[in-house]
């Protein structure tokens, strides 16, 4: 049974997305750090990375202020799906809760892309600082990743002019692409525990083949589309289990 995403569709729109990527020797790094957190919730932080074969174990590191603490954290690749113990870290280069995994046969996940996942609680406070490094062979040859202060918010008891999608929810417009110039715009906000489905279509029905937009969350929680025709999406998007996200 799928789970439940929630689409949100609101007037007024303020997001800042941030993707980063870092390449150290053979190494290489992309993180993504959600934007739009209630303060109190659970988030996600994504580094998807290449692993080559090493002689030394490789080790991960996160550092948070103490606004923040990691919950778990998740290895994923296309044929694999695992939490990984982690243990305290103590360090005289970082501060804060900083926490590490090791992973010490590389060998195991040198096919294809790898994804691996810090889930962290947030403190009713109104922003933490996330900092990720890594080492390999020596560990006090720290080297970073990212960092970044993330933001967050307190929800309102109304959600104003929006409308909530849920489930098979359907819109109809009517005589929209009546003029084959007429461009169509369109921004949302989603909240979202989905992997590999899609959950957001646009169709005419007055065509045979009427799918003009389709939009698949992947395996590693990234928007994708296999349909675009003229339509463009404005980022590259990373859901994160329940984070907030602006689609535009």
């Amino acid at each position: 049974m799928c789970k439940s995403t929630y689409i949100y569709i609101l007037f007024l729109l303020f997001v800042c997305c941030v993707s980063i990527n870092a390449k150290q020797g053979d190494l290489y790094f992309k993180t993504d750090f959600p934007s739009n957190i209630p303060a109190g919730e659970e988030f996600e932080v994504s580094i998807l990375f290449k692993m080559p074969t090493l002689d030394s174990p490789l080790t991960f590191y996160a550092a948070s202020d103490f606004n923040s603490s990691l919950k778990y954290i998740k290895l994923k690749s296309d044929s694999l799906e695992e939490f990984l113990s982690y243990k305290s870290a103590k360090s005289s280069e970082l501060s804060g809760n900083v926490f590490k995994v090791t992973l010490n046969d590389t060998s195991l996940y040198k096919e294809g892309i790898c994804q691996l996942l810090f889930g962290f609680d947030s403190r009713k406070v109104e922003s933490s600082v996330i900092r990720l490094y890594y080492s390999y062979g020596d560990e006090k040859n720290l080297m970073s990743i990212a960092a970044k202060e993330i933001s967050f918010y307190t929800p309102q008891s109304t959600a104003g002019k929006c409308l909530k999608l849920t489930g098979d929810a359907v819109l109809n417009f009517q005589n929209i692409f009546e003029d084959s110039q007429n461009k169509l715009g369109i921004e949302f906000w989603l909240k979202t525990d989905l992997h590999n489905q899609e959950f957001f279509r646009i169709i005419n029905s007055t065509m045979a083949d009427n799918s003009l937009l389709n939009l698949v969350i992947s395996n590693f929680g990234y928007i994708t589309s296999s349909n675009l025709l003229n339509a463009s999406v404005g980022t590259e998007f990373f859901t994160g289990d329940n984070n907030w996200n602006h689609i535009f």
